[in-house]
């Protein structure tokens, strides 16, 4: 990823900070925040720390369409309410793909990359992101790079699906980044689908049953009209073991 050296100089200037300054402030080498500065191509989660201690977003920081992706196909049409205008390249094969966007019961994105097959249906490809008990801001997600692999924080950077913001947060031996994933994408969350929300009302992880009424209002926020919420009383985490 580029910043644009006119844009992060006028942003550093606001903040009347000079490069010294914003080393210490994202926590990064000075020789790293010089190539920043002076426009280098460098990694999502360096961008996405001075980003962070410049107080703005990373798109701030770049020339729009910087890191479109040339390999992006235009839309071709609408399959089961998804649009394929997006590809992506595995083991050598490129295919065309497409988000679709839903809610784990802490509040927090969970983004699936969906494939289109070629008999013209679409099927989950794989799951973007990792439930994290840590709440994230509106928009956020933890990306799963140990599942996915670090490659997969280029392709959304490129596409501009997603940017950094600057934060991680770790389970197990895994650190987990968390990314602000760009509003027009999560359009492609299909209203029509009905959605139906389970848990039990002591369960901690949904916030005894709060947590889950959250979601069912972020899902009627982004248009979903079909929202079903059940409560099971005295239920805890693994409701399709529980006896009640």
């Amino acid at each position: 990823m580029n910043a644009n050296p006119q844009k992060i100089a006028l942003t550093m200037a606001r903040r009347c900070m000079n490069a010294q300054d914003l080393a210490k402030a994202a926590g990064a080498p000075p020789q790293t925040i010089n190539a920043v500065i002076r426009g280098r191509n460098v990694r999502p989660a360096t961008l996405g720390k001075v980003a962070r201690a410049l107080g703005c977003d990373p798109l701030d920081l770049m020339d729009a369409g910087v890191n479109s992706n040339p390999q992006a196909s235009t839309p071709e049409k609408r399959v089961d309410g998804r649009e394929a205008s997006l590809t992506i390249t595995s083991h050598g094969t490129t295919f065309p793909v497409a988000l679709k966007i839903a809610r784990y019961n802490t509040g927090n994105l969970a983004v699936i990359l969906m494939r289109k097959e070629e008999a013209g249906y679409w099927d989950v490809w794989t799951v973007l992101t990792v439930s994290l008990p840590v709440l994230c801001d509106t928009n956020c997600a933890y990306i799963d790079v140990n599942n996915n692999g670090e490659e997969i924080l280029e392709w959304l950077t490129q596409n501009q699906l997603a940017v950094p913001t600057g934060r991680s947060e770790r389970s197990g031996y895994c650190e987990y980044p968390e990314y602000r994933f760009n509003r027009a994408a999560l359009k492609h969350l299909d209203p029509d689908t009905p959605v139906y929300l389970f848990a039990g009302d002591r369960d901690p992880v949904g916030a005894n049953g709060a947590g889950v009424k959250k979601v069912e209002g972020l899902f009627r926020q982004y248009g979903v009209k079909d929202v079903t919420v059940k409560l099971y009383p005295g239920g805890r985490h693994e409701m399709l073991n529980e006896t009640n």
